[in-house]
Formats: structure tokens, sequence, C-alpha cells
């Protein structure tokens, strides 16, 4: 006992030396107007450079603009662990479709995580930050809609049909939602159009609707013509992940970090060898403080859906958060949108006006808390899922720690900005944004 307390002692000790030393971002909720209260930053894993993510996408410069005060974001997953600490009172609403068979109303009360893909993609988009606790997240004054329509064991491949998921969308957008992620593929071409046609109508009514690419050969993505952004995945240094596919959707296609799956325990330390994203994950209780590190297009996804909620906490019309979010992506590959990155690397910071912050050199203090391993096999071949198949790790995180341009540049950025106005001008004819009075964008 008294080792363990040392253990603490020192630990906390450290956490005040790592802090003193470590710049920590500025925290506003200024929104949709709704003041200027600010906090510190000193969610543990951010400060000590677990979470390379969100720095990749300039999520701190951007939370001095905006934190996504005022918007709801549904979870179309396998549900949330809502009594999750870092989560308190992210959830507003959960429902479980699982067996809605496309029809919204046969969802029922429900939506606890069972499977923690939910969850993680939860935490991506909307942990509470600056509460000394876990993780940050990209939108962390944003609200949650937890929609199960994926059902798993923990580790286990999380699936469901399209009929569940277009149910669950649709439920989602009946309630309000601002913004909905996606974050799951299918190799059904049937069940794929079942989605697209929800999709389609989220979108008339106001709705963003942002969806993973889906990793490995096997996956069916949506179609060029549908309006939906499509994330990829990138790794720590920017580059494309290993399981990343050619895009079918390049048009209204983006980048996000998603990360690559260690295969040690070191893979969740902090450090250059961690290269997963950390969140928030569904322990063996409802208030279990549980954290993993995953990997795949349905980690990039959430960054990109709490990017939008970002943009549309500042009074953004859908349309106008689609064209920033692309115009503003770091161009990756060839010139121009491409099949691999589509318009390129998120930028939040840049989408918002906010600048970007010298990078600064990550600390290499191993963060305490034990680190458990499970296995996560292939998807089947009809399962909706994003996870890397590959061994996943849990971990735990600690409560108690505080934690100008050449000619020929500019040619090149006004062709791919042509580009992309040319393809989104194109989706919209197709698929034209007329909001109810209900989903009217925000003033």
């Amino acid at each position: 006992m008294r080792d363990r307390a040392a253990d603490r002692a020192w630990w906390a000790l450290a956490a005040l030396v790592v802090v003193a030393a470590w710049p920590v971002p500025a925290l506003a909720s200024a929104g949709r107007g709704d003041g200027t209260r600010r906090r510190a930053a000193d969610d543990p894993a951010l400060v000590q450079g677990m979470q390379w993510n969100l720095a990749q996408i300039g999520a701190p410069a951007a939370w001095p603009r905006a934190t996504g005060r005022g918007v709801t974001v549904a979870v179309v997953d396998s549900g949330i662990a809502a009594g999750h600490p870092d989560l308190a009172g992210a959830v507003t609403q959960a429902v479980d479709c699982i067996g809605a068979r496309g029809d919204p109303a046969r969802c029922r009360p429900g939506g606890t995580d069972t499977n923690g893909h939910g969850t993680h993609v939860a935490g991506i988009i909307a942990a509470r930050t600056g509460n000394g606790r876990g993780i940050a997240s990209v939108a962390p004054d944003a609200k949650l809609l937890a929609v199960r329509v994926l059902d798993g064991c923990p580790g286990c491949p999380a699936t469901g049909s399209g009929l569940d998921v277009a149910a669950g969308l649709r439920w989602a957008v009946a309630r309000g939602a601002d913004v909905v992620n996606l974050s799951l593929s299918t190799t059904d071409p049937a069940e794929r159009g079942t989605i697209e046609a929800a999709v389609a109508e989220a979108w008339q009514r106001g709705v963003i609707v942002v969806a993973a690419a889906g990793n490995g050969s096997d996956s069916t993505g949506f179609a060029a013509g549908d309006p939906v952004l499509v994330v990829t995945a990138l790794q720590r240094n920017a580059s494309l992940a290993p399981y990343d596919r050619p895009l079918r959707a390049s048009g209204w296609a983006i980048a996000a970090p998603g990360g690559v799956q260690g295969d040690t325990a070191a893979s969740c330390r902090p450090g250059p060898g961690q290269r997963g994203i950390v969140s928030t994950f569904a322990g063996a209780t409802a208030t279990a403080d549980d954290y993993a590190c995953l990997a795949g297009t349905s980690m990039a996804a959430p960054h990109v859906a709490g990017a939008a909620a970002l943009l549309r906490s500042t009074g953004m019309s859908p349309p106008e958060v689609v064209r920033r979010l692309l115009a503003t992506a770091r161009d990756l590959g060839p010139p121009g949108p491409d099949p691999f990155y589509g318009a390129g690397a998120l930028d939040v910071a840049r989408a918002l006006g906010a600048p970007r912050p010298t990078p600064v050199a990550e600390p290499g203090t191993p963060l305490p808390g034990r680190t458990r391993a499970g296995a996560s096999g292939p998807p089947a071949p009809a399962s909706f899922t994003g996870a890397e198949p590959r061994p996943w790790r849990r971990i735990a995180l600690p409560v108690s720690l505080l934690l100008s341009a050449s000619t020929t540049a500019a040619l090149v950025i006004a062709h791919r900005r042509r580009e992309e106005r040319t393809v989104l001008a194109a989706v919209e004819a197709a698929h034209p944004w007329s909001p109810s009075p209900a989903r009217s964008p925000p003033s």
C-alpha cells in the first residue's frame, strides 16, 4: 500500500511538472454567441501528447473560436456508454433501432453500448474537455444522440442491417440532429442503396452526414453523387493508412486521422510509437472509466463530424460547412482532389480562420494505467464496421492528473478550388438543400 501511495504521489508531481512546461490551449464556449466561458484543456491524454490526432487537424487552435455549443451530433453505431465519466452530460437521447427494419417508429429507448465501437467514436467527437480527466475531443460542447444499430461483444466486429441503419438515421434527423456520423460500411450494394436514400433525405432536411470510407478492398463506399462527406484515414505522419483504398466519392471526400494499430502496449503510451487513436470505451460497468486505442476509417470519420459541429455552431449553413471543410483541407498527393486523399487533410482551424500554433515537441513521460489487449477479427461480409481488423488496446487513463506563396502554388490552389466548387455544385444540384422550418440553419 505504501508503494502504491508513493507511486500516486510521484505521478501527481510529474503531472504538475508536465503541465507547468506544456502550453495548454484555452477553451472557449463562444459558439452561436453564447458567451465567452473559458477553461483550460487539462485532459491527461492531451497534455501528455497522446492525442496527436487533435493537433493534426488543428482542434486546439479552433477551440477559442468554437466548441460545438448548441449543436447535436448523432452517433449511429453500436450505442454509447452514456455513463462514462468523460461523456457525462453529453448524451441527450439514446435509442435502440436494432430490428426496426427501416421504420424509425420501431426504434425504442435504449442505446447502451455493449461493443465499445460507438463509445470510442462518441469520445472523439464530444468527450467532455477541460475536466482534468481522460481525453479531449474535437467538439467538446456538442451534444450527442446515441443511436444503436450495430451489435457485438466487446472487441468483436459490430454488425447490423442496412435497414436498421436507415431507420436510425431517420430517427436522428427527426430528433434534431445537426450532424450524423456513420462509422460503418457494407459490402452489400442493396443495403448501401437503402442507406443512401436515408442520407439524401437527411441532407434535404439540412443535416450533414459524415461516413467512414471503409477499410480494405472488401468495403463498398458511397457513390460520387451522394450528399455525404466520406472520410479516409491518415497515419500520424499524415500519410495514408495501410487499410485505405481508392475512394468512389473523391468530390465530397476528405482525409482525417485514423491511425494505425500497434502490436504492443507501447502503442498506447506517449511518444512516437503511439499511433492509434485514444478515446473513450465501453467498460465492464455502465460508469467504467475505460479508454482504448483503436484505428480505422471509423476513427477518422468522427474527426470530420466534430469539425462540422464546430462550424455549424458559428451559424454556418450545411452547404457552407461542406464548402469550408473541403476548400480549407491541406492538399496531399496529386494537386487537387484525388481518389486517395479526397480534398486533402482536414484542417478545422483553417476552416474557422484560426491561426495554427507552432508544433511543440511531445513529452516522453509514460501515462500510468493498465493496458489490456483483446482481439478483433476481420468484418463479416455484410457487417457494418470501420475499425481496422487488428488487435485493439484498451487502456485506463488516470482521472487525477492535471494536467508568401509562389505564382505556381497560387494557380494550383485556384484550380483545385474551382474543381471543388464544380463538384459541390453538381451534388447540390442533384440533392438541393431545402430544410423544413424545423431544420432551418442557426442564426
